[in-house]
């Protein structure tokens, strides 16, 4: 157990007392994030040039749907987000599907890109068109 966990502020967890660690160099990182940009992208333009173009207006099912913009998000780097339901347990949203995101259901984010769009309607009963957005 880590010798000062009880000076941790109680509500976001940051220890006072730990060293602050630094980012790696841009010259190590930048190689490497051309390299995943240049793999990624002829995936990711298809991918998204066909369910925006094609799959979104056909009346398919909902698993395919859903299929493919878990896709879209995987081969564009989102492996993983944290989706915080008010009222629900971490770990327990899956028994309580009826707390996911529908119509007529206000989104609150600290954050919004096209990521989130593309995210709560992989996860919600939506479609992408669905879901506007304020801003």
């Amino acid at each position: 157990m880590e010798k000062f966990s009880q000076y941790r502020d109680r509500g976001t967890q940051i220890a006072p007392f730990l060293e602050i660690t630094h980012p790696a160099s841009l010259l190590t990182h930048l190689p490497i994030a051309i390299t995943l940009v240049f793999l990624r992208l002829p995936f990711f333009i298809p991918l998204c040039l066909a369910f925006f173009l094609v799959l979104q207006w056909l009346p398919i099912g909902s698993l395919v749907r859903k299929s493919w913009l878990w896709m879209i998000l995987l081969v564009g780097g989102v492996w993983w987000v944290d989706l915080q339901v008010e009222g629900v347990k971490k770990g327990s949203l899956s028994k309580q599907s009826t707390k996911l995101p529908r119509a007529g259901t206000v989104i609150l984010s600290n954050f919004t890109s096209p990521i989130d769009v593309l995210y709560l309607a992989a996860v919600s009963k939506l479609g992408v068109g669905s879901l506007g957005s304020w801003g």
